[in-house]
């Protein structure tokens, strides 16, 4: 589908010819001819005289045919145009290549030369000019030209990723009956109104219907008719219901890119705003180039197919237009195709390949494994000579008997010989067949002699393996396990040599210092997987498993390891660009391996690893990516050392080059056993490698499996950014799948599967993309397989998310359960903004009355209207019906405050918090009263009220509550102020004097103050008066004498129990601006009290915004005198 963009114009470039090679002269023709007679060859003539061997071979040949070398003749009628003639006639339809074969005949005519048209068509058709019809091309501006260019210079060095993201569409007019043009026929004469040789025509027109369509590299989207005339209104409505299908159904990457040309209605005000709020890019597009665009290729072929199918009316024009376009393929695989071999199945799996109508066109099997035998006889040969101590002997029949034991369910049979000076059997292949083997083996005793280990292998061809009345199986694959710990001390006589011959696979395991050499000349090819040595006889049990994987290997081997046989092509499967890769787990000893099948023919290529030990399933999960225009492949290999690896794989030039491997953390974890990756801000550039380890298990708290997140560096190397756990038991991390933005966030997010949750029932964990770590901490929906249905099992155990197979513009997930799929419906996702205003805008301090309401200063009275407000907007872009969404909200009263100031009537009672629900559309509001008491303190601090609020009742609403949306709204209500300027400072002036000029000690007698106080500023708040005196004076009242305006105080009793201050409150809330007041206080005086000889007081005047500090505290003193008791006797 991809065509390169051009910067042809309507004007046409000269071909360039080459020059003619110069004709060599007669003379060196001769010499040629003279060197030839004298033996040289053409090659040795050539480099001699400079002239090329094909020439010389030609000059040789003419010779010997016509024994001349001089140009021959031309055969056939004299050319009836001179050279100059042709010379001209081409130059003239070089200058003007619309020059017509008419004035062409007339301008040689009138030169003296009398040819036909044909002539005229042979003689240029000879120069390599061919006469064709002009193809139409956008008539193009010096302008147009140079915008074509800019535009091709700019994506010169875009990758070819980048056009893989771009869908391409445009609009063209398909013919009933061919094109608008002269069609040729070939006919006889007087033929030429034959049904054959014609052309149809419509009456009126309608012979042909207008079609609208898009692709991408992925393959065709939508084609549709437009039955109308297309006006921007109708473009629009087209995009609308096809576009966006078309997109998921491509699976394009989020940020994929729209083109279409510079027609009027796409570039439209109205279409330019619709594209825009749907947030489509749009390729930037030349004027005058619908040439350029590669959907033209489609056109074409989609022309060429349903010429071919011939339509006879409009309604079968349409129909077949449908059909091919449906035509222009999927690929789905089975790792469990099997096929017989022998009574065993072969596990090679097949990959079946669909066009888009879902109709089946090919299969694909790779590493297919051709049936081979299954059997197997092995044969132990262990030492017995006198080098061995007792305890090594035994512990050597241990270790045949552990191999026997974790074997006895496959299809080998095994039988033992002891060698030494001699050579004797243990139990032979009947015995193990019979049971007999082991009561044989440990009955049997050390023969303490020599080592002769050829004479074993004789003794085991010939009596054994040979030899049907020992139990063996003529067509088995056969084995020798020789266990040793010295040198042969026998001949070899052609014993290695014929156990080539039969294939027979040898393992050695040598113990001690026993030759390498001789261990090496008795072992199987390759040496590192046959030929083992170990210290001792100890070391045979670290050898075991190792041992027993290799002899298992070779049933259905031909004696060697399992190649293809259980490979399970297809087990995993992706696609990268034109390459279908396939996990085949079972490939090479369950080693498993990826396999890429590319091109027409299905080319099989098998991807080199990084080595993995056996039985890793390498190719369990595999995915792709790129970084920076480069593919990449990930394969996961669970059981690579028992901890799984992940294996990268990069692409270089045609190949693939596995770069590095990550290892799991824990043993038995199955890392790697799921895969997917992330393009979060679908650049086209991996960003994440998402890994699932489904068997990692946690004691405290009790968890089973993990998810592990890495990122990539410059270099390419994965580092772990992030790991999430879940589930307990459920095999959290069994499945992997990005899913298409569901949260109108614009990044791709992550559904992880747990099958086995709920006592098998299953679960699925949602998680949001996150750029620095691919995914948050927290899912945010955990979705249950009981939620549907309590017979639902495994559910999550496949899971697929980036289409809209709804239409309604919002990603689908497709969750696999046993035996059932379940499509899960994506709803629209709204955020919600609380705004709170208030009525009047501030709290009016008429409402407040502390000094005159001491009475009842709980009373309470309603000081403004609180308005709610929530407005729903849908971050999502879904189409069809309008949202709703169920909220339920708490609207406190005061709320940083521990005792609050106002409050709403609840129910008839007096509460702080106001609770409700609310069915929203777009916008919703309710409003309600607030009350404060009479007497409030505090009339300077604003009063806050806070509005919390969540989604209740999700399953009676049609939207979703957005994870990220503001839950919260907080609003601040001020009280009313009388400033002159926004900061509000007030300006107390305060003086006292005292009444009498000293302090007369009189017990209980008044002691009076008098106390000035003077507003000049803004109004005063909370404003208060602090009395500081000895504590010989008690305090016992404050009150108003000469106020300008109403002016109230009250004082409490003694601070904190202090005896020499009290505190007086003035005019609260508030003491106005230019308030002038005079105050009298009066307090008995204590003759208990140890006076001085003077006494100091103090007042402190203070309130919440005064900006006054000179004028605040004044100090006096005051003398003390003692009153004399006088007594006077008369």
């Amino acid at each position: 589908y991809k065509r390169h963009l051009s910067t042809t114009s309507n004007s046409q470039t000269p071909n360039s010819t080459m020059a003619k090679t110069k004709e060599l002269s007669k003379d060196t023709r001769n010499k040629i001819v003279d060197l030839h007679q004298a033996g040289k060859t053409e090659s040795a003539i050539g480099k001699q005289l400079g002239v090329k061997k094909s020439t010389v071979g030609a000059i040789i040949r003419k010779w010997k045919t016509y024994k001349t070398t001089d140009n021959l003749p031309p055969s056939g009628a004299p050319r009836k145009i001179s050279p100059r003639g042709v010379k001209m006639i081409t130059r003239t339809v070089s200058k003007n290549p619309r020059t017509t074969r008419g004035d062409l005949v007339n301008d040689l005519q009138r030169a003296g030369t009398k040819v036909t048209k044909a002539t005229i068509s042979n003689t240029l058709r000879r120069q390599g000019l061919k006469s064709c019809s002009a193809r139409r091309v956008p008539l193009l501006k010096p302008v147009h030209v140079r915008a074509r260019l800019k535009s091709a210079r700019e994506h010169l060095d875009d990758p070819e990723e980048d056009w893989e993201n771009v869908i391409w569409s445009d609009e063209t007019k398909i013919e009933l009956f061919g094109k608008n043009l002269t069609c040729g026929v070939w006919r006889r004469k007087n033929a030429e109104l034959h049904p054959k040789n014609t052309i149809p025509t419509v009456k009126h027109g309608g012979g042909n219907i207008m079609l609208w369509g898009c692709f991408s590299a992925k393959g065709p989207g939508r084609l549709i008719r437009v039955k109308e005339r297309m006006n921007g209104a109708m473009y629009r409505e087209i995009l609308s219901k096809n576009l966006l299908p078309s997109a998921r159904a491509l699976k394009m990457k989020c940020g994929w890119v729209f083109q279409h040309d510079n027609d009027p209605k796409h570039t439209a005000r109205a279409t330019k705003e619709w594209l825009r709020k749907k947030h489509f890019k749009v390729l930037e597009w030349p004027s005058q180039s619908p040439d350029l665009n590669p959907i033209e290729n489609l056109w074409r072929e989609l022309k060429i197919r349903v010429a071919q199918r011939q339509p006879q009316n409009i309604t079968a024009l349409e129909e077949i237009c449908m059909e091919e376009w449906a035509k222009l393929p999927a690929t789905s695989c089975s790792p469990s195709y099997t096929h017989e071999c022998d009574g065993n199945s072969y596990l090679n799996g097949i990959c079946y390949q669909f066009n888009s109508r879902l109709d089946f066109t090919n299969n694909i099997t790779v590493a297919f494994q051709e049936c081979t035998k299954s059997k197997v006889n092995l044969v132990f040969l262990f030492d017995g000579s006198q080098s061995m101590k007792n305890n090594d002997f035994t512990m050597n029949k241990e270790f045949i008997w552990d191999i026997m034991k974790n074997l006895k369910n496959s299809s080998i049979k095994f039988a033992a010989v002891q060698f030494s000076s001699n050579v004797r059997e243990v139990f032979n292949f009947k015995d193990y067949v019979n049971d007999m083997a082991k009561k044989k083996l440990d009955d049997e005793v050390h023969m303490k002699r020599l080592t002769n280990t050829y004479s074993a292998i004789n003794y085991s061809l010939s009596h054994l393996f040979d030899n049907m009345t020992s139990g063996a199986d003529p067509e088995a694959n056969k084995a020798l396990v020789i266990i040793t710990d010295g040198n042969p001390t026998d001949n070899k006589y052609k014993e290695i040599e014929r156990c080539e011959e039969l294939h027979i696979a040898r393992f050695v395991i040598g113990v001690g210092t026993v030759s390498l050499d001789k261990l090496i000349s008795l072992g199987s090819k390759p040496n590192d997987s046959y030929v083992f040595r170990i210290e001792n006889y100890g070391g045979l049990k670290g050898l075991l498993d190792n041992l027993q994987n290799k002899i298992y290997a070779i049933e259905g081997a031909k004696g060697r390891t399992f190649r293809k046989e259980l490979s399970q092509s297809g087990f995993s499967a992706a696609n990268d660009k034109d390459t279908l890769i396939l996990g085949a787990v079972g490939n090479e000893d369950w080693t498993g391996a990826l396999y890429g099948v590319t091109g027409a023919e299905n080319n099989e290529v098998k991807f080199s690893s990084l080595k993995l030990n056996k039985a890793s399933y390498n190719g369990y999960s595999v995915v792709v990516g790129q970084r920076d225009g480069v593919s990449l492949v990930f394969s996961g290999a669970p059981r690579s050392n028992h901890r799984g690896e992940v294996t990268l794989y990069k692409q270089t030039s045609q190949n693939w080059e596995a770069v590095l491997n990550i290892s799991g953390e824990q043993i038995g974890s199955y890392f790697g056993g799921s895969m997917c990756v992330l393009d979060l801000d679908s650049d086209n550039n991996t960003d994440f490698l998402v890994v699932g380890a489904p068997l990692y298990y946690n004691h405290h708290p009790q968890l089973e499996g993990r998810v592990y997140i890495y990122n990539f560096t410059q270099r390419l190397e994965m580092v772990k950014v992030k790991e999430v756990y879940e589930s307990p038991q459920g095999r959290f991390g069994m499945t992997l799948a990005a899913l298409a933005d569901l949260n109108g966030d614009l990044l791709q997010d992550l559904a992880v599967g747990a099958p086995l949750e709920d006592n098998y029932k299953g679960a699925i964990y949602i998680y949001l993309g996150n750029r620095e770590q691919g995914i948050r901490t927290q899912y945010s929906q955990r979705i249950a397989a009981s939620s549907f249905s309590e017979k639902l099992q495994h559910f999550g155990l496949a899971i697929d998310g980036v289409m809209d197979m709804g239409q309604d513009g919002l990603t689908d997930i497709a969750v696999g359960a046993k035996g059932t799929v379940l499509l899960l419906k994506s709803r629209p996702v709204v955020s919600v903004l609380a705004k709170l205003s208030f009525s009047p805008s501030e709290i009016n301090l008429t409402h407040f009355d502390c000094l005159n309401n001491l009475e009842n200063p709980s009373e309470k009275n309603q000081v403004i209207t609180i308005k709610t407000c929530f407005i729903m907007t849908e971050n999502t872009n879904s189409k069809g019906a309008a949202n709703n969404l169920n909220i339920s909200w708490e609207l406190t009263a005061d709320a940083v405050r521990q005792e609050s100031r106002a409050y709403f009537n609840r129910d008839d009672k007096m509460s702080r918090h106001l609770v409700n629900t609310a069915k929203l559309g777009m916008e919703s509001c309710s409003s309600h009263a607030v009350y404060m008491k009479r007497c409030v303190k505090d009339t300077v601090s604003p009063v806050l009220f806070r509005i919390i609020y969540k989604q209740s009742d999700p399953q009676d609403s049609t939207a979703i509550l957005n994870i990220d949306s503001k839950t919260t709204a907080i609003a601040e209500v001020p009280f009313q102020i009388n400033c002159n300027n926004t900061s509000c400072v007030s300006d107390l002036q305060m003086d006292f004097s005292f009444r009498n000029s000293t302090l007369l000690v009189v017990d209980q007698a008044p002691f009076i103050i008098r106390v000035t106080l003077l507003n000049k500023g803004d109004d005063s708040f909370n404003t208060s008066l602090l009395l500081l005196y000895p504590p010989g004076l008690s305090f016992s009242k404050f009150n108003t004498i000469k106020p300008n305006r109403r002016t109230l105080s009250s004082c409490g009793d003694r601070d904190e129990g202090a005896l020499n201050k009290t505190t007086c409150s003035i005019s609260l809330p508030v003491y106005p601006r230019n308030m002038h007041a005079e105050f009298e206080g009066v307090f008995r005086i204590s003759r208990f009290y140890n006076w001085n000889d003077s006494m100091q007081m103090t007042l402190v005047v203070s309130s919440d915004n005064n900006g006054n500090k000179s004028s605040t505290t004044v100090t006096k003193t005051l003398q003390v005198l003692y009153s004399v008791y006088v007594a006077i006797n008369l």
